[in-house]
């Protein structure tokens, strides 16, 4: 299991105890002994009550955690279909932003720009150097060319 689901569970645990004596009890036994289970007993979590969760140094994973506790247990019906609402409104518009920066257009455009600038390089260096040039095969080459020859002959007796 993931080091940052470990310490999650170990946080979630500490904020649950700070939680009303009738909202803990509608948390499943179930739920309670999968975190004790899988949590990170060397991390050591401080919650303040006094402090709301954003102003604390709370995880992301501790975060969604506690909006599936509450959804699951102790939200009312408006309570789950506001959430919900918001969840998926939430999900658009993270897709939303994946699609602007990953869209087929842009990346396409990207591409053709690169593309046209490559050309105009091209068209520059061919520009400047009109003339023929002859490449000389490197030492490394031929002694390379010299031994696969060799070994290539068949050998008779």
């Amino acid at each position: 299991m993931k080091q940052a689901y470990k310490k999650a569970y170990t946080e979630i645990l500490e904020i649950i105890k700070y939680l009303p004596h009738n909202e803990y009890e509608k948390i499943p036994e179930e739920k309670l002994k999968f975190y004790e289970r899988y949590k990170d007993s060397l991390y050591q979590f401080k919650y303040n009550p006094n402090k709301s969760l954003n102003e604390q140094n709370v995880s992301r994973e501790t975060k969604v955690l506690i909006v599936d506790l509450f959804k699951e247990t102790i939200a009312t019906k408006t309570q789950k279909e506001k959430l919900n609402i918001l969840l998926l409104q939430n999900e658009k518009e993270y897709q939303n932003k994946l699609y602007e920066k990953y869209s087929y257009d842009k990346l396409f455009n990207k591409r053709q720009n690169r593309i046209i600038v490559e050309n105009k390089k091209e068209e520059k260096n061919e520009n400047i150097n009109n003339n023929v040039t002859v490449y000389k095969e490197n030492i490394f080459f031929k002694v390379y060319q010299f031994l696969k020859s060799i070994f290539n002959k068949k050998i008779k007796f």
